[in-house]
């Protein structure tokens, strides 16, 4: 499983340099895992969350306007770009792991700082975070990458630390 997870994002990253459209607009990698350090999430027992039962959304503050920006997309492994979408943990030697690809921010210049927001929940919990018993939340700051000056890889969630997913009083 490790070793496709490298894969995927090998491709991503390699398909995101082939993609002009991205050119003005900062990207970063979906994901809490950069090979030299990954930051697993976990429920209040200390152990890794896995699999579809945990869904992880990211949203990003719009600079000017303070609002989360509804135009997110992630690159798709045939180059092309799609609305992120919640995606689900991974399981068995990767739990506590997620992998959303290649997310472009269009609000966000490369070489910017974008306020970034993850959002995880059990989803027997409910359908969405806010509706959730089981939730989690982080934010972070991170400056993007992309093709701008200089050209620069998608960006890693560096400033990223552990989540534990518990339930909400």
């Amino acid at each position: 499983m490790k070793n496709g997870l490298l894969k995927w994002m090998t491709v991503g990253v390699a398909a995101w340099m082939a993609v002009p459209c991205a050119w003005s607009q900062g990207t970063f990698m979906f994901t809490n895992s950069n090979r030299s350090r990954t930051v697993p999430f976990t429920g209040c027992d200390g152990k890794p969350i896995a699999g579809a039962a945990y869904l992880v959304e990211v949203l990003v503050r719009n600079p000017k306007t303070g609002e989360l920006d509804p135009g997110l997309e992630v690159l798709q492994p045939d180059a092309t770009w799609k609305r992120v979408a919640p995606v689900p943990m991974l399981e068995g030697a990767t739990a506590g792991l997620f992998a959303g690809g290649t997310v472009r921010v269009p609000s966000v210049a490369p070489g910017q700082e974008a306020q970034v927001t993850i959002r995880v929940w059990q989803v027997a919990s409910g359908a969405d975070f806010a509706s959730a018993k089981v939730r989690g939340e982080t934010n972070i700051t991170v400056k993007l990458g992309g093709i701008g000056n200089p050209p620069s890889f998608p960006s890693r969630l560096s400033g990223l630390k552990g989540l534990k997913v518990c339930e909400t009083k």
